[in-house]
């Protein structure tokens, strides 16, 4: 009897910690507001404080300037293991123990370096990555900067969400648990600043959506990636200075969470959502991003199939403008699952 009972309150401790961990959504209307000017300026004292702690000597300079050639070479030369070195080149210049300001910084840097590498065994880069972003997360200096430690709460939940797959049950359910209570505080945390945290905000929205999806929480993804969507709306009426994507970074990131949603609704086919899946995937194809655009044709293809009727005939013609080359690796398979339901020959995925 006692262990029954223990059972039962065991798993209502699991729940009321489960629903602590939803997103909810405040509400606040996505419009410039008198007091987000005083919001942005502490949001700036605060960030630069961090970068001057940071650049305060000889060392952090050094290490500043080894991660800004690491960045430029991986963002805008494509040489991800050249910036590998130099992010390598910059942990060597701290103890593996320091919480400075320069050291989160090159904590970070490196973290997600690992994240990105070819070379390598993806499990070990994971599992360095993850030490590196608990070391960010780590620094007091860190922990008072609105922008870049939201951004290390981020890069922890994508490494144990992705190392969710390569553990045992259990401790993967605990490791997909940390992640979401990780995103759902960068989330908040970003919001909370007003105007001036909707292009932080607007990212890790995005992989909150992902999360849900990964733990089979639809209607919960769904909503995270209409809020996401809500705050590209909101940044094409209001860039401000804080944004700082190039415009086709801008659509490229914007279309992915609009595919995001649109398959999310694409998945649970309400009555409510089928006009929306359309209306999404129009939007992106009209906007034309070349890589958003394959994977929307692709979506609407599966819209059409699941329509049924006349709709069908419309596959074939959507699925004429997929360009494989332009398909991330999770959609291949869905490539394929369309045109065998379609009775279509099926075209090599390479």
């Amino acid at each position: 009897m006692v262990k029954s009972e223990q059972r039962r309150g065991g798993r209502k401790r699991r729940k009321r910690a489960k629903q602590n961990q939803r997103w909810r959504s405040p509400r606040r209307p996505l419009r410039v507001l008198p007091e987000d000017a005083a919001l942005a300026a502490e949001a700036m004292v605060a960030m630069r404080a961090y970068q001057d702690a940071a650049s305060a000597t000889e060392r952090g300079r050094r290490a500043l300037a080894l991660c800004d050639r690491g960045n430029h070479l991986g963002e805008h030369n494509g040489d991800h293991e050249g910036a590998h070195d130099c992010f390598r080149e910059a942990a060597m210049l701290f103890s593996s123990d320091e919480k400075c300001a320069a050291a989160a910084w090159v904590w970070h840097s490196l973290a997600e370096s690992y994240t990105s590498i070819a070379s390598g065994v993806r499990r070990e880069n994971l599992y360095e990555a993850e030490r590196l972003f608990r070391r960010a997360l780590d620094s007091p200096a860190r922990q008072q900067e609105p922008e870049r430690y939201p951004m290390s709460q981020d890069g922890l939940s994508r490494c144990l969400r992705d190392l969710a797959q390569f553990a045992p049950e259990d401790k993967a359910e605990a490791m997909l648990e940390e992640a979401l209570d990780l995103l759902v505080d960068a989330c908040e945390r970003t919001i909370r600043v007003g105007s001036v945290g909707w292009s932080w905000a607007v990212a890790h929205l995005h992989n909150l959506g992902t999360l849900y999806a990964v733990r089979d929480e639809r209607d919960l993804a769904i909503e995270v990636w209409e809020e996401a969507c809500r705050h590209w709306k909101a940044l094409e009426r209001h860039p401000g200075p804080w944004l700082r994507l190039t415009a086709t970074k801008f659509a490229e990131r914007k279309g992915n969470s609009l595919c995001s949603l649109a398959s999310a609704r694409l998945a649970r086919f309400r009555p409510d959502d089928r006009k929306r899946v359309k209306a999404c995937l129009d939007q992106v194809i009209a906007e034309g991003h070349a890589q958003q655009t394959s994977t929307a044709r692709l979506l609407l293809a599966r819209y059409y199939l699941r329509s049924g009727g006349k709709f069908r005939e419309r596959v074939a013609d959507e699925l004429a403008g997929v360009v494989i080359g332009h398909l991330d690796d999770s959609h291949h398979h869905v490539l394929l699952d369309t045109l065998i339901e379609a009775g279509l020959t099926p075209m090599p995925v390479s």
